[in-house]
Order: structure tokens, then sequence, then C-alpha cells
């Protein structure tokens, strides 16, 4: 089953692999990797394959020296019934390693994004749920890219792989990848945003984008106009020339059934000699941000929204004291 493609890319010029789970392999033609870690039996992982097949892989991963450190890849092609099959090992190293799964995800997808197959099936057989769910996530993240001013792009650079699925993993995995899936939609909207040219998203375009994707999850926005600011005052430190300041909040009246989430309030503005201390209940993914021109510190914090807000965790507390930065 599919988790929410439409969900991790927003942009029809972002390129994200779509990721899912399946209890057996799907039919049609498709590149495969089969995770190995540093205890498993080579021949034991390579049991599917017929004899002669399954010596050339582990010939072939030996002359590659293929020692399954998390993220190394072995690859070869095989003949599955007149067709050309391609077949990568990809090592998750030892049992433990709480990076083995991103890794091995980053390192694939990486190898195939631009190789001409569409569709990567993994043999993820005794994979425990996390480390499938992490796999899955870096193939995707890894696989990110902002095509929309590349418009000259060869054929051979152009992305083609379009899916990963995880076969034989964990049956919770699915279940901890929906909750990954929240993280990857809020990269993909932060990462288009940075993306742009300064003269596409400012702070007036940046609020209408973060509009667009948020308020569907049930983020209020209260745009602010320079009469508004100047009210305020010292409070944010208005500045004549700033470019423009948007102001939004999660209500959590708006989302029920979710956890309790309290108002947050963000205040973005684009200009010089702005700082401000982001003293939230996500104070661990931004403690203090200094606002810079293109927005480009706030955007981790609507990331961190984003992610939060979809994974229905609570957010308990407030944005505000902004002053001048001394430096």
């Amino acid at each position: 089953m599919a988790c929410s493609p439409a969900r991790l890319s927003a942009h029809r010029e972002t390129v994200v692999i779509n990721a899912s789970f399946a209890v057996t392999r799907p039919e049609g033609a498709y590149a495969l990797a089969v995770t190995v870690g540093r205890d498993d039996m080579l021949h034991d992982r390579l049991a599917f394959l017929p004899e002669a097949q399954r010596s050339l892989v582990a010939r072939a991963a030996e002359a590659q020296r293929f020692e399954r450190d998390p993220g190394t890849v072995a690859e070869t092609f095989v003949d599955d019934d007149g067709a050309a099959r391609r077949i990568l090992l990809v090592g998750i190293g030892a049992a433990g390693d709480e990076n083995g799964g991103e890794r091995a995800g980053s390192a694939l997808a990486a190898r195939l994004l631009v190789s001409g197959e569409t569709r990567l099936v993994v043999d993820a057989e005794g994979l425990d749920a996390t480390t499938a769910a992490r796999l899955a996530f870096a193939a995707s993240a890894r696989s990110w890219r902002y095509d929309r001013y590349r418009t000259k792009l060869p054929a051979k650079q152009r992305p083609t792989l379009a899916e990963i699925v995880l076969v034989g993993a964990d049956a919770a995995a699915e279940g901890a990848f929906e909750r990954q899936s929240a993280l990857l939609a809020g990269l993909d909207l932060t990462r288009a945003l940075v993306s742009e040219p300064a003269n596409i998203v400012y702070p007036e375009s940046f609020v209408d984008r973060a509009r667009a994707a948020l308020e569907p999850l049930g983020v209020a926005f209260e745009v602010l106009d320079e009469a508004a600011m100047k009210e305020l005052g010292d409070s944010i430190a208005y500045r004549p020339d700033m470019q423009g300041f948007g102001r939004f909040r999660h209500d959590h009246r708006v989302v029920p059934g979710r956890n309790p989430i309290e108002i947050l309030d963000i205040i973005v503005g684009s200009g010089d000699h702005i700082a401000g201390d982001f003293d939230s209940g996500i104070a661990a993914v931004a403690r203090r941000t200094v606002l810079k021109p293109a927005l480009v510190a706030s955007q981790p914090l609507l990331d961190a929204l984003s992610h939060l807000v979809e994974a229905g965790i609570g957010i308990v507390g407030g944005g505000g004291g902004f002053q001048r930065d001394p430096g």
C-alpha cells in the first residue's frame, strides 16, 4: 500500500519517489535490491535465485569488495526469463545500527535516480519496522529534486526512478513510515521554497505558499500590513526597509481529535538586524533563529510546524520577544 504520494510532493516541479510496502514482489520490470546485514549469510539472502545466478551475484559482490557496511552497494545483472534484471546488494551494517536503514535507502536512490530504472523493489526480509521505515524515508528524501528551472537537461540526466517497494519487512513498517511521510511533506515544502530565487519567494509570497500548504492542516493565517506592524512597535522591531511580514498560527480548535495544541505564533520577515527567540514546544527543533533576507531561517520553522501538525504532535508555547539584533 502506498503512503500518500500526493502528500510527499506538493509541487509539479518537485521529484520525490513514492514509497510503499508489500508482502510479495510486484510483476513487471524493476530493479531488485537485497538488504544484507553484517551477520547475514549471503547465500541465504539470495536463496530466491537459481544456484548459478546466486553464485554469480556472490562472486560479483566479492569482486567489488562488498563488506556490508551501511550504504555500500554491489551491483550486477542476471538473466530473468530472457530479460536483464539489475540486482543490487546494499549493506545495512550490524544489527542495531540506527543509521543503517537510512544510509542504505539514500545510497539506492542516488544510484538509481537517473539510471533508467523506474521502479525499485527492496527485499527487506527480516528488517525491523524502524529500519525499513527509515530506508523508505531516506530513499524518498534523497531523490528530491527541483528541476523547474533546469529546462535543458539531457535525457540521461533526467530522473527516471518513480517508486520504491519494500517487500517482506516487519508488518509495522508501513505505520512507522506513515509518520515519517509527514516529515517528507515538510521537507518537500521547505526545500522548494529555499530553491526559489528571491524575486519569486519573498515575505508576501512566502506566506501565500505557506497558506496554500498548511491551511488544509488547520493552520490559521493572519497577515499583518505595515500599519499593524507599526502598532505592535518595538515588540517585533519593525523597520521601514523590511519587505513585509506574515504571521501564522495553529489553533487546536480547528483540528479536533488530535493532541492538545496551543496557539503558536511565528513571525517571518526579511531585512537586516532582526533576531528572535523562538521558545516553544518545538524548541528541540529550533531554539533560536535569526530571520535573514529570503526567509531562509524561517523556512526550517515552517518545515517543523508542517511536520508536527501533520503528525498530530502537540505544540505548547508561543513566539514573541523579537527585538533588534545588537550584532
